[in-house]
């Protein structure tokens, strides 16, 4: 399924490896992947997310409460 994401003016997205809010007009980097853009505080963060994209991907609450035990 080709999804697309649009994004409004003055509207901010998720860094998906540290959780701040970055524009996208001002983000530091922007990777997509499986078809979707994500971005970036930082140049670090980008690349964090470039070695391992799924775990991060899903962000760190989600993956710490899927880890928790039941």
């Amino acid at each position: 399924m080709d999804e697309t994401v649009s994004v409004q003016v003055g509207e901010t997205m998720k860094d998906p490896v540290c959780g701040m809010d970055v524009s996208p007009d001002t983000a530091a980097g922007t990777v997509v992947h499986d078809g979707r853009p994500y971005y970036f505080c930082s140049e670090p963060c980008r690349i964090r997310f470039t070695e391992e994209p799924v775990p991060r991907a899903i962000g760190k609450s989600m993956l710490i409460a899927l880890q928790a035990p039941s």
